[in-house]
Order: structure tokens, then C-alpha cells, then sequence
């Protein structure tokens, strides 16, 4: 636990990152452990951290995966203790980036000292990377990628409530600009007869048609992650009240199921903003993409499903089945870029996760580091 705690005290918020606090401490425990490790500069301030345990040869390779940043802690005045100074209390571990996912990292790197200490010996080769920028563009797993790091299969230490996740949800940021003209507030007339063309008025219908589209996208649905959602998460607009404003800017999120195309996605939210431009000769909009995150989803039936089933069921006493995730993660990148069969398992509650006293359970914790420990020894022995 006192990884994790240390791991907290690092305040590696996205954005804007500074991650490379955090890989350079992780790399020094893998360093002090035997690991061979390189840190991999991203920018100036941030970066990603790999360790390998070479194996005897013959044996299949094992990536164990974690992300180092953490959403910013939000309002001060709602947590119950200072975010980034850990605390304990009723057996469980408090702190931003205790469950998301600082927690993971530091079961896994229990579940790696337990059996270097143990001078196991590993026919395939263990591959620890911790990387940066989960929280926004996945600049970290990306580069990972690019640099050529791979594996026969891996888990990624998201907050699972320990259970096996195949498949979890993508999401698209669109940028939704709604056009105007301006003019002096004095002289507005109803329906546009001043000459005027307020652009939040028009961002309002498009706000509107945007919620009613949402029962639309309730209906379809995925066994393991419900269904696809769509949400304005921010909104920019005007200079001054006695101005009508020229234009407005709104950020839209839609999530996507396993299985949905984000082009044609993209062309479904600009026919709901086609629509109202149909009756509404002076709305007019610009839709610009600003971040895509795909969908992501394998086979129950992959080997590293079986083995993560088997270890959760050797240290719990409870098969945890599969399940899905409704957020979205660097899985998708080694799943659908990488190639290489993933799942998410890990400690915590996403309920818990970007909330004000955010924690996770010190004994999910060192469940976690047995099942890792577990599935290490049943992959690469």
C-alpha cells in the first residue's frame, strides 16, 4: 500500500499530465527489483515506463498494463481530506488516483516483487508498462505501440471490482459551433425580424434536439455494456449582455457500443443538426471531431480470459464470469491497433472513479496483487 500512497502523493492530473514524476519513481522500484526498465519521454513533462522480466524461452509473453495520470480532483471544498495526501479510514485507501488507477499499478508491482523475490523462474517473458495520458488522447498507449512494444495477451489494471472485463464502450467529442449575427441587444425583435441571429439561441435547439435523440440510442443495446449514450458536456458562448452573440460553442460526447463505426456515427449526429436547419433558415453550424476513442471488445473464449477466470477463482473462491465496462480505455488501442488479446481487471469501483473522495478497498488491493501474482505464474511458468 505504500506504493500507492507514494503514487497519489505524485500529482500526475490530466491535463495537463506530468506523468514522468510518476515513471521515473515506478522505473526506480522496477530497477530495484531486477527488471530491465526504459522511461520513454513523451514530452518534457510526461512520459511511459516499461519493465521486462526476460523469460528461459518457450512461453508466451505476459503485458501487464496501468495508466499514471488522473483526472484533476474538481472542487477542493467537496473532498473530506486534501486529494493528493493519502488516507486511511474503515479499510479503505482515499485519495485522487487511488482507484483510478494508482491502486492497479501498485497491486501489480506487489504481484512482480512477490515473485522476484521468489526467484521464480518464467519460460515467457513479463512486460510492465505504465504509460500516460489514459485520461484524454492516449498518447501514451499510442506510442507504446509505435515503439513496437507487443505481447501474446494482457490485462490492464483498470477498476473492475475484480472482475473480467471483455468489451467496453468508445466515445466521440464533437465540437458543435452554432453561427450568428450580431447586433445591439436594444434591438432585438422575436423571430429573427430584427435582423438580428442569436447564435445560443440556435445552440439551444441544437442542446434540445440532442436530448431527445437520446431514447433513439436507448434502444439499441450490447449484452455486455448496455447502451449507447450522447451528453453536452460543455458550452462557450457571447462577450457581453448587451451584445447578441455571433456565435457558440458546445462540446457533445457520444458513446459508442463494440461493433459502431465512428464515421458513421459522426454522420449521424450531423443529420440530427441537418434537421433543424430544414425549418430553421438561419441556423447555421460547423461540427468539428476532436477526440475518438474506439469501442472495444474480444472473445470470451481467448486464452487470457480462461486465465484471468482461474485466478480470480483461485484467491476469491468465486468464478467473476465476464462483464463489460461503460467507460472507455487503452484496451481498445491493443485490441483493435496492437492486436493483442486484452481484458480489464482490476481493484476498485468505477462509481468511485473522478468522484470528490475518491478510494478503493485495501483488501481489493491485495486481492489484486494475489490474482496478478496468480495469473503470472499459470501464463509464464
Amino acid at each position: 500500500m505504500e506504493t500507492a500512497e507514494n503514487l497519489i502523493r505524485l500529482q500526475s492530473v490530466n491535463p495537463p499530465g506530468r506523468e514522468a514524476e510518476a515513471a521515473d519513481y515506478v522505473g526506480q522500484l522496477m530497477s530495484q527489483l531486477g527488471m530491465e526498465v526504459q522511461v520513454c519521454k513523451l514530452e518534457p513533462d510526461r512520459a511511459n515506463v516499461i519493465g521486462r522480466i526476460e523469460g528461459t524461452g518457450g512461453g508466451p509473453i505476459l503485458m501487464l498494463n496501468g495508466h499514471l495520470d488522473v483526472v484533476p480532483p474538481g472542487e477542493l471544498e467537496q473532498w473530506k481530506h486534501p486529494p493528493f495526501e493519502p488516507h486511511v479510514e474503515g479499510g479503505q485507501l482515499f485519495g485522487r488516483g487511488s482507484c483510478d488507477m494508482k491502486g492497479g499499478v501498485s497491486a501489480m508491482l506487489a504481484a512482480v516483487k512477490s515473485i522476484l523475490e521468489d526467484k521464480t523462474k518464467l519460460s515467457g517473458d513479463l512486460l510492465v508498462t505504465f504509460v500516460a495520458d489514459e485520461e484524454s488522447l492516449g498518447k501514451g498507449v499510442d506510442d507504446l505501440v509505435e515503439r513496437g512494444y507487443s505481447a501474446d495477451m494482457a490485462v490492464i489494471g483498470e477498476p473492475t471490482r475484480l472482475q473480467v472485463v471483455t468489451a467496453h464502450k468508445g466515445l466521440i467529442w464533437v465540437e458543435l459551433t452554432t453561427f450568428g449575427k450580431s447586433a445591439h441587444a436594444s434591438t432585438v425583435k422575436s423571430n429573427d425580424r430584427g435582423g438580428e441571429v442569436n447564435a445560443i439561441y440556435k445552440m439551444c435547439k441544437a442542446i434540445l434536439a440532442t436530448e431527445n435523440y437520446l431514447p433513439a440510442l436507448e434502444k439499441r443495446t450490447h449484452k455486455l455494456v448496455g447502451n449507447p449514450t450522447i451528453s453536452v458536456g460543455e458550452i462557450v458562448g457571447g462577450t457581453k449582455p448587451n451584445v447578441v452573440p455571433d456565435n457558440c460553442r458546445a462540446i457533445i460526447e457520444r458513446r459508442m457500443l463494440p461493433g459502431e463505426r465512428s464515421d458513421q456515427v459522426i454522420q449521424e449526429i450531423q443529420k440530427i443538426y441537418d434537421e433543424i436547419g430544414m425549418s430553421d433558415r438561419n441556423f447555421k453550424y460547423d461540427l468539428k471531431t476532436v477526440n475518438i476513442r474506439d469501442a472495444a471488445e474480444i472473445s470470451e473464449h481467448e486464452q487470457i480470459v480462461k486465465f484471468c477466470r482461474d485466478s480470480v477463482r483461485e484467491v476469491t473462491g468465486v468464478d467473476p464470469g465476464i462483464t463489460g465496462f461503460i467507460a472507455t480505455s487503452d484496451m481498445a488501442t491493443l485490441v483493435n491497433r496492437a492486436k493483442i488479446p486484452t481484458v480489464l481487471l482490476g481493484p476498485g469501483d468505477l462509481a468511485h472513479a473522478h468522484a470528490p473522495n475518491e478510494f478503493v478497498s485495501i483488501n481489493e488491493l491485495v486481492l489484486a496483487s494475489r490474482i496478478y501474482e496468480h495469473l503470472i505464474m499459470s501464463v509464464l511458468r
